[in-house]
């Protein structure tokens, strides 16, 4: 498991939010809490993402009772760390690390702890809390549920203090590196300089060749970063990547890339086609991020009866994420 890639939260900082039409902030609380209560309806497996990326939300919108009773929906309490990642973030940010350590401490073994661990130590360690930050990793490889993360949460460390020590420590405590953990590693090392410690990782990386079937994925996400930053190049990529997918074939993540793609270009009835071209376990991530094009383009209207007519609940929640986010950035 990749620790660092398992949870992505964004928090802001409460003056930014609180800058914002209050209308708009309370109105996407209300859309955040419609969500979470539709996430016992989502298949079990899939109810711990939901409830972290709808806990987030709310925890960034101010409302950390409504996060707390987004997680606290989840069926299965092994699922816990996870899930209660959101809170124990804000609860970081707030200045009240340890007591989220505290939270994350009273739940049950086996609940994934270390992802939520990793987070808090992650966060303390770009405040350059390295103190702090290395109290947490302590109780990483303490924890017989947490012990996977610590050696990502220690080369986090390493890379944000420059300490080739750690790096080398983080690598002895890892048995296997697959490619997309190793990748994620050099890029975090090169991306702070260094060159000695990604040498390291390099050496234990071992990376597979890509699937024939697999050939669109680098050409789908050119296409979605060149939308990002406004690259009159995107649109013939994209038509490269539609193209390479009709003729070898394609993954899902690859179809709803694309669709995010045509949204970034403004072409929002061609994503929302693509989208509904989608099958209901593939649309969530499309959804999260469509709805919010939509709305930034004023079709609020629009994108809440998108959210809100899908059949799948799982599908719903992401456009309603999407739509309430959306409020709180404008």
């Amino acid at each position: 498991m990749n620790c660092a890639t398992t949870m992505v939260i964004t928090l802001a900082a409460a003056s930014a939010l609180w800058a914002q039409q209050p209308a708009a902030i309370n109105e996407a609380k209300s859309l955040l809490r419609e969500a979470g209560s539709l996430v016992p309806q989502i298949e079990e497996g899939q109810q711990t993402s939901a409830a972290v990326n709808i806990s987030g939300q709310q925890a960034r919108a101010g409302d950390l009772a409504g996060a707390l009773a987004t997680v606290r929906a989840v069926q299965n309490p092994l699922s816990g760390g996870m899930a209660y990642s959101a809170v124990a973030l804000q609860l970081t940010a707030d200045g009240h690390w340890d007591t989220a350590m505290e939270l994350l401490a009273a739940l049950p073994e086996g609940a994934h702890r270390g992802v939520a661990y990793f987070a808090i130590g992650s966060q303390l360690a770009s405040k350059r809390d390295f103190v702090n930050a290395r109290a947490v990793a302590a109780v990483l490889r303490q924890d017989a549920d947490a012990v996977p993360c610590y050696g990502d949460l220690l080369l986090d460390i390493g890379a944000r203090e420059g300490s080739l020590d750690a790096v080398r420590e983080a690598l002895d405590s890892m048995e296997t590196i697959d490619a997309a953990r190793g990748q994620s590693m050099l890029q975090k090392l090169s991306a702070v300089g260094m060159t000695e410690g990604a040498a390291l990782v390099a050496a234990r990386l071992q990376i597979a060749e890509m699937p024939e079937s697999r050939r669109v994925q680098p050409l789908a996400q050119v296409a979605m970063l060149q939308a990002q930053r406004r690259d009159a190049g995107a649109a013939v990529t994209l038509s490269q990547a539609e193209e390479e997918a009709r003729v070898s074939g394609a993954e899902a993540s690859d179809w709803e890339a694309m669709a995010v793609t045509r949204g970034l270009l403004s072409d929002i009835p061609g994503a929302v086609t693509a989208v509904n071209n989608l099958d209901a376990q593939s649309r969530p991530w499309p959804l999260w991020n469509l709805t919010g094009l939509m709305v930034h383009a004023g079709q609020k209207a629009a994108a809440l009866s998108l959210a809100r007519g899908q059949e799948s609940p799982h599908a719903q929640v992401y456009g309603l994420l999407g739509v309430a986010a959306a409020l709180m950035d404008r």
